[in-house]
């Protein structure tokens, strides 16, 4: 089967000063937030390989979230 990747389209916008800040610390949650379900979706869908770290999976690696509270914008 010939999957196409998928496509991603985004667009660039500068902002600084106090925007900005609140901006940047808004997206980095975010990243934080897609890491750690990463992490939770590859553990739970290959439980069976977690007894045996591979070199891209050391063991005892995790994301762990910060929780710390953003900004509204």
């Amino acid at each position: 089967m010939d999957e196409k990747p998928p496509q991603v389209d985004f667009e660039i916008n500068v902002v600084d000063g106090e925007h900005g800040k609140r901006l940047a610390a808004l997206q980095a949650q975010a990243v934080v937030d897609v890491l750690l379900w990463l992490s939770e979706h590859h553990r739970a869908t290959h439980s069976h390989e977690d007894d045996n770290p591979t070199a891209d999976e050391p063991a005892g690696s995790a994301v762990q979230s910060t929780n710390a509270p953003v900004a509204d914008l």
